[in-house]
C-alpha cells in the first residue's frame, strides 16, 4: 500500500502498440538519456502511457506542465488538457484549478521515435515552485468503478458468467450444468464450478431490467422483462432447461429467448483490488503483481490469473 507514482506501461512500438512491459514510475521525468525499459525494445522506437491519480497538496490553481520531444499527451479527469506534437523539445502549460486531497484521474502519452524518450510532467502554483510532480502526490491505481447493482441509468452488462463474489468472466457461455459452466472468454475455453457462479449472461442486459430481480430469486430474466422462477438443470446445444415448481420443467431456445440465468445470490466480500479489462471482465483480486508484459492478479474463486498489460483497463486499490 505504500507503493507511489503512476502505473507505466511501456509499448515496444511507438505508436502504443506490440508487446508491452509495465512497471510503477514514481514520476514522469525522461530526458532521452536513460536506458530502454525492457532489454528487447529499440532505443529509438517505442512509446509508453502512464496512469493513475494526482492528489494536490493545498488548494490552489496550479499550473500544469508536459514537456516532450515528440508527440505527448495529457489527461486530466478524462479531459485532454495538453498536446506536444511538433518536434524538438517543446514545454506546454495550462492552468487547473486543485482542491487539497482530492484525487484526480491522470493519463500521460508519449511517443519516440529516435534519440531516446523526453517525458516530463511537472506543476507549479503561487506557493508551490515549478517541480517534476513528485510521487508522493502521485497513486498508480484508478478509481474504483461502480460494481454490479449499485449502477443505474442505462449500463449494459455483456454477455459472460458473474460469479458469487463480484468477478465477471466476460464471453460466451458454451454448455452449463450443475456442476460446471464452460465459457469463451478473451479467445481460449475456461471451466469454471457452477456452486462459485452468481448468473449467467447469456445476452447483454441492462441493469434497470437485472434491478427488477428482487434478492433469493431463481431463475430466467427474459427478453420481454419477464421472470420465471425455477432451479437452472442444464445448458446445452442451444437449449437451457429449467425446474420449475409451479410449470415443471421448463426448456429456452438460447442466446434468443433469456438474457440471464439466475442461479443463486450473490456473496461478496470486499478485496484489495479490482482489475477491470477491456472485455469487461472484472477480477476481485487479493493479490497483484506487475511482471513484463503481464499483471499477475489472484482471485479467490478463479486462482491466479495470468493478464496482458495490453488487455487492462483499470486497476483500483481500496
Amino acid at each position: 500500500r505504500g507503493n507511489r507514482g503512476l502505473l507505466a506501461t511501456y509499448y515496444r512500438n511507438s505508436n502504443l502498440t506490440g508487446p508491452t512491459f509495465t512497471r510503477v514510475d514514481p514520476t514522469i521525468d525522461l530526458d532521452g538519456t536513460e536506458s530502454v525499459p525492457e532489454p528487447s525494445f529499440s532505443r529509438n522506437s517505442f512509446s509508453a502511457r502512464w496512469t493513475g491519480q494526482v492528489r494536490a497538496p493545498r488548494t490552489d490553481v496550479f499550473t500544469l506542465y508536459l514537456v516532450a520531444d515528440e508527440l505527448a499527451r495529457l489527461w486530466i479527469n478524462d479531459q485532454l488538457l495538453l498536446e506536444v506534437a511538433e518536434p524538438g523539445v517543446a514545454e506546454r502549460g495550462v492552468q487547473v484549478p486543485l482542491r487539497q486531497g482530492q484525487r484526480y484521474d491522470v493519463c500521460v502519452e508519449a511517443r519516440n521515435t529516435g534519440g531516446g524518450l523526453v517525458a516530463r510532467l511537472l506543476w507549479s502554483s503561487p506557493a508551490l515552485p515549478k517541480t517534476v510532480v513528485p510521487a508522493a502526490d502521485l497513486l498508480p491505481w484508478r478509481p474504483s468503478l461502480p460494481s454490479s447493482g449499485q449502477t443505474g441509468g442505462g449500463l449494459v452488462h455483456p454477455a459472460g458468467v458473474l460469479l458469487r463474489n463480484g468477478s465477471f468472466l466476460a464471453g460466451s457461455v458454451q454448455r452449463a450444468t450443475e456442476t460446471v459452466v464452460e465459457v469463451r472468454t478473451r479467445g481460449n475455453q475456461r471451466v469454471v464450478s457452477t456452486p462459485t457462479v452468481a448468473r449467467l449472461y447469456l445476452q447483454p442486459v441492462r441493469e434497470p431490467l437485472l434491478m427488477q430481480v428482487s434478492p433469493g430469486r431463481r431463475g430466467v430474466l427474459l427478453p420481454s422483462g419477464d421472470f420465471v422462477d425455477g432451479l437452472f438443470r442444464r445448458l446445452e446445444a442451444g437449449r437451457l432447461r429449467l425446474s420449475s415448481i409451479l410449470f415443471g420443467a421448463r426448456t429456452f431456445q438460447v442466446p434468443q429467448d433469456v438474457l440471464a440465468v439466475f442461479i443463486q445470490d450473490l456473496a461478496i466480500q470486499a478485496q484489495p483490488f479490482e482489475v477491470r479489462l477491456c472485455d469487461g471482465s472484472v477480477f476481485c483480486a487479493t493479490r497483484v503483481r506487475l511482471a513484463v508484459d503481464t499483471i499477475q492478479v489472484h482471485d479467490p474463486l478463479l486462482g491466479p490469473e495470468l493478464i496482458s498489460a495490453e488487455d487492462l483497463e483499470s486497476l483500483a486499490r481500496y
